[in-house]
């Protein structure tokens, strides 16, 4: 015989609630917000809250609004959610690198350097070296521009606040420059950071507005010139980054079944 009574929820299960209506939100929520939005009672919200923020899962703001504290961040951009991403990613890149007889990579953020998690190659470019677990700077590949681009507005600032008393402040005001048009056209290109080789990238970018990563197609420089290619590679980024979006925000998606 079952009960009518409504089932109370553990403490455990009131966090998880609180974090994900924070993640799930496009700005910082009030108290209220979280109240509503979890069906808590405000004290109950605050208690809650109150914890996370002690612990750095929730962040609150000047203005008394909750955001995303660093422990969230952190577990973002943890190594298993990069091996997860890669492995996902993988259709996706074979399906770019065959269609445009280029390279694509997966790159991911790690506290501000940037890492090739996943990388494949076409038949022509079999012979060039295999760049899968390189780092670099964010700011000296395509597709770390892009995801240092689509940073929460505090951690760009952070970045370009490092970037300028390593190099110059000259530096970045470029680098935020680049950053700002980069963020609305969530593309970008660039045949400067290599001798040989040119690149572009795009974010993948779900719903919610969190970005996960940014695929890149990479190939020679004096091919990559060619404007009818650099349109058709953009177009087929688009589509696969649109693809993983997907299937990362609704789980059992197949990404070959989206871009088939």
């Amino acid at each position: 015989m079952t009960s009518d009574r409504p089932r109370t929820r553990s403490p455990i299960s009131k966090a998880l609630a609180v974090c994900l209506a924070v993640a799930d939100s496009t700005e910082p929520l009030r108290l209220s917000d979280l109240a509503q939005r979890t069906g808590m009672l405000p004290p109950t919200a605050l208690r809650t809250v109150a914890e996370l923020v002690d612990a750095g899962w929730v962040a609150r703001d000047s203005s008394d609004r909750y955001l995303l504290g660093p422990a969230l961040l952190k577990l973002a951009r943890s190594p298993l959610h990069a091996t997860s991403l890669a492995a996902m990613s993988r259709v996706a890149l074979r399906w770019l690198a065959d269609r445009l007889g280029l390279m694509a990579n997966l790159q991911v953020l790690e506290n501000f350097d940037v890492r090739i998690v996943a990388e494949v190659r076409s038949v022509r470019y079999e012979r060039l070296v295999d760049r899968e677990g390189e780092r670099w700077p964010g700011h000296r590949t395509v597709a770390g521009v892009v995801l240092l681009s689509q940073l929460v507005e505090p951690e760009r600032r952070r970045y370009l606040t490092t970037l300028a008393a390593a190099e110059s402040a000259e530096a970045s005001a470029e680098l935020a420059e680049v950053l700002s048009v980069v963020r609305a056209d969530r593309v970008y290109s660039n045949d400067t950071f290599d001798p040989l080789l040119a690149a572009i990238a795009c974010p993948i970018v779900t719903p919610d507005e969190a970005c996960h990563g940014a695929l890149s197609i990479v190939g020679v420089r004096a091919e990559m010139a060619d404007p009818d290619l650099r349109d058709r590679s953009v177009d087929l980024l688009r589509a696969a980054c649109s693809a993983l979006a997907t299937a990362i925000a609704e789980p059992g998606t197949s990404v070959a079944a989206l871009l088939s």
